[in-house]
C-alpha cells in the first residue's frame, strides 16, 4: 500500500494576516505567541499548544489507548502506521474522531471547534478518512468495535488544549468562562454517551452498510475514475486554460492506472485523487506564473 502521508510536523494551525507595507510582528510579545513571517506583509500566528500532542501514543491497538491520549496523539501514530497496516490506522483515526468529537462539545470558544476540521482537510487524514469509507477490507464490525471500545473506555482525562489553543480566544489572550476553556456547564458523562451514539447511529445502520457494499465495487470505483477525471478537467479548463491540455493528458494517464483486480481498488482512486490535486495546482501555478509574466511583457511595452 503506497502512502505519500505527510507527519503531523505540518500541523501547525496558521492565522494569516495581511496588512499595508512592511510591517513589525503584529503579536503582543506579552503572550507567548509564535509568530512567523510567511512574506513581506503576512505572518503566521500560533498560540503555545495549538494542535498539540499530549501523551505519545505508540501502541497500535484500541485496548492500548489511554484516557490521556488525546486525538493529536492518535492521528499522529495512525498516519505512521498507515503503509504498514492500514485497519489498525483506521481503528486509531476513528478513536481520535470520536475523542475530538467530544471535545467539540466541552470546547467553550466557538473559533477552536474547527481544529479537527482542520486537520481533516490535510492530505494524510483526508486520505486515511477517504480510504475507510471506501476500501473492502473494513466493515460494519470494524465501527461497532470502535463503538463497543469507546462505551467501554469511557471519557477521556486529557485538558483539550490542543483545540482551545486553536481558537481566536487563545491568539487575543481572552480567557475562557469555564475551566480553561472548557464549557462551565459541562457534563463529561452526557456528552461521552451522546458521541459514541452518534458513532452508533452509523455502526448499527444495516441499511447504510448495505448502500456502501453496492457503492464500492469495483465498478462503482471504476464509475468514481471517471467523475473525477472530468470534474477536474472542467477545473483546468476554467482556471488554467494555458495549461489544461498538458495537465489533462497527466490527469488521464493517471487515472488509466486504476485496475479492479487489484489487492485494494479503494486506495488507488485515494492515490489518484491525490495525484489529481497536484496536478491541478501545478497546471494553476504555472498558468498564474505565465499570466503574471505576459502583464508584465504589456506593462514594459506603454
Amino acid at each position: 500500500m503506497r502512502s505519500a502521508l505527510p507527519s503531523l510536523i505540518v500541523l501547525a494551525a496558521a492565522l494569516s494576516l495581511g496588512a499595508a507595507g512592511d510591517p513589525p510582528s503584529p503579536a503582543p510579545a506579552d503572550r507567548g505567541l509564535i509568530v512567523t513571517r510567511t512574506g513581506p506583509r503576512s505572518y503566521n500566528i500560533d498560540a503555545p499548544g495549538n494542535l498539540a500532542p499530549n501523551r505519545p501514543f505508540t501502541g497500535r491497538t484500541l485496548s492500548e489507548i489511554v484516557p490521556e491520549n488525546n486525538p493529536v496523539d492518535l492521528l499522529s501514530r495512525a498516519l505512521l502506521l498507515v503503509t504498514e497496516d492500514p485497519r489498525a490506522a483506521h481503528g486509531l483515526f476513528m478513536a481520535a474522531s470520536l475523542r475530538a468529537a467530544y471535545d467539540i462539545e466541552r470546547v467553550e470558544d466557538p473559533t477552536a471547534k474547527v481544529a479537527w476540521s482542520y486537520l481533516l482537510s490535510l492530505s494524510g487524514p483526508k486520505d486515511l478518512k477517504l480510504w475507510g469509507a471506501l476500501t473492502r477490507k473494513l466493515g460494519q464490525a470494524d465501527q461497532q468495535a470502535v463503538v463497543a471500545w469507546a462505551r467501554k473506555s469511557g471519557p477521556p482525562t486529557y485538558h483539550p488544549g490542543w483545540m482551545v489553543q486553536h481558537g481566536m480566544r487563545a491568539i487575543n489572550g481572552e480567557p475562557g468562562k469555564g475551566d480553561k476553556g472548557i464549557r462551565p456547564d459541562f457534563d463529561p458523562a452526557a456528552a461521552w454517551t451522546k458521541v459514541c451514539a452518534q458513532a452508533a447511529a452509523t455502526a448499527d445502520d444495516n441499511a447504510y452498510w448495505a448502500a456502501r457494499e453496492r457503492q464500492t465495487t469495483p465498478a462503482a470505483l471504476q464509475a468514481m475514475f471517471g467523475f473525477l477525471e472530468k470534474g477536474v478537467g472542467k477545473n483546468l479548463d476554467a482556471r488554467a486554460p494555458s495549461t489544461a491540455a498538458v495537465a489533462r493528458e497527466r490527469l488521464r494517464q493517471a487515472c488509466a492506472k486504476f485496475d479492479p483486480e487489484s489487492d485494494d481498488p479503494a486506495w488507488q482512486f485515494v492515490v489518484a485523487r491525490a495525484e489529481s490535486e497536484r496536478i491541478f495546482e501545478e497546471a494553476y501555478a504555472e498558468h498564474a506564473r505565465r499570466r503574471d509574466v505576459e502583464f508584465e511583457k504589456s506593462k514594459a511595452g506603454k
